[in-house]
Parts: C-alpha cells; sequence; structure tokens
C-alpha cells in the first residue's frame, strides 16, 4: 500500500466515523488553533505544517468514545510529506538514530558519559534497553539499573540503540522500518530471550 493509499485510508475512516463529540477539540491545543473537527479536517487532508504541528501524543485517541485517532493522519500526512520531498533529511540528520554522529552521541561526547565499565551487545539471555534519552541525559540512573538487573538476573547487556521512534516521527517510515530491523536482527543474533526497556515509547514500538 503506498503512502496516498494509507493517508486517504485514515482520513476516510475519520471522516465517515468521528461523531463530533468535541473530545479532542477540548484537549488538543492544536485542533483548537485549526478551528476544525477532525471529520473536516480528515475530509480535506492535513497539510503539511499541521502534520508536523502535531505532537503524535495521542490523546485525542485516549478521549474518544470511539477509540479514533485523528493523530494518525497527522503521522501518515508526514509520511506523505517525506515521500514527496517536502523535507531535506539533511536538515534533522543531527535527529536520526541511524547515523553514527547525532545529537546523543555528541551530548555524550561532550558531557563524557560512556559505558566502558558495562557489558555492551554481548551475547546474553537478558538485555536492558533503556532507550537513548536515559543513556544521553541520566547515566547515574542508567548504570545503577542496569546493576540491579544483573543483581536480579545474575547477568545482562547493555543495548545502547533507539527504538527507532524519531524516524518514523518524521514520517520516514521506510528508514524506521530499515532501522528496526537492524535492532531486530541484532536482538536475535545475541539470543536475547529477555528485554528490558525503561522507556514507554520504546515499550509500546518494540514490543
Amino acid at each position: 500500500m503506498s503512502f496516498s493509499q494509507k493517508l486517504n485510508e485514515v482520513c476516510l475512516k475519520i471522516s465517515d466515523e468521528c461523531i463530533n463529540c468535541g473530545n479532542c477539540v477540548a484537549e488538543c491545543g492544536l485542533l483548537q488553533k485549526i478551528k476544525e473537527d477532525p471529520a473536516a479536517i480528515a475530509l480535506r487532508q492535513p497539510s503539511n505544517e499541521e502534520a508536523y504541528a502535531c505532537a503524535l501524543c495521542r490523546l485525542c485517541e485516549a478521549v474518544c468514545p470511539l477509540s479514533l485517532c485523528p493523530g494518525d493522519m497527522f503521522a501518515e500526512t508526514r509520511n506523505q510529506a517525506v515521500n514527496d520531498n517536502y523535507l531535506d533529511e539533511d536538515d534533522f540528520k543531527y535527529m536520526f538514530p541511524d547515523v553514527k554522529v547525532n545529537a546523543g552521541s555528541l551530548y555524550r561526547e561532550k558531557y563524557g558519559i560512556n559505558y566502558e565499565d558495562i557489558s555492551i551487545d554481548q551475547e546474553c539471555s537478558v538485555a536492558f534497553f533503556p532507550g537513548c534519552t536515559m543513556l544521553t541525559y541520566s547515566p547515574k540512573l542508567t548504570k545503577e539499573a542496569y546493576k540491579n538487573i544483573v543483581e536480579i538476573y545474575g547477568e545482562a547487556t547493555l543495548l545502547m540503540d533507539c527504538c527507532g521512534l524519531p524516524l518514523y516521527q518524521m514520517g520516514m517510515e521506510k528508514r524506521g522500518d530499515i532501522y528496526t530491523q537492524q535492532v531486530k536482527e541484532k536482538v536475535e543474533r545475541l539470543n536475547i530471550k529477555s528485554l528490558i526497556v525503561a522507556c514507554p515509547n520504546c515499550y509500546y514500538k518494540l514490543k
């Protein structure tokens, strides 16, 4: 299915099923700014500017009595925007987990954050996957959590990968699929049976 087909499908679902109850509009600053209900937006399809203004927090889905997610049409619009070359990927490369030098690696280098005293990417039945944010901004907590995991399970390795969510959130679905497949292959290659995550985003992305 092409990106345009996915976008059409998502928008059709919202336009057909939304009952205009106003719950999502009442909770979402973006929808309040647009001043249209989701069904109306779906009928015309979101603009690229609207799509990238959405936080993709899924609060709209949480408050919808039908569990519809207007955020999905903004996410699919991002995928379409990337497919149409609306964005220059090089302008945002510092955000990408699939490049060696990014915001996280630069931050860790600047502040001397490393995990050289921990088992990284080793064959093991248990792995700790703290996620890029915790790895970068909470090294003390990361190491303490790893220590506790080793005490409980007897052994563990540390995976310093990202779950790939930033790529998907930018609308780079194909690139995200390639990256997450590499993470999956690493987990299988290292014979990891239990993957312990600290980040909710990582959990929902990897489960």
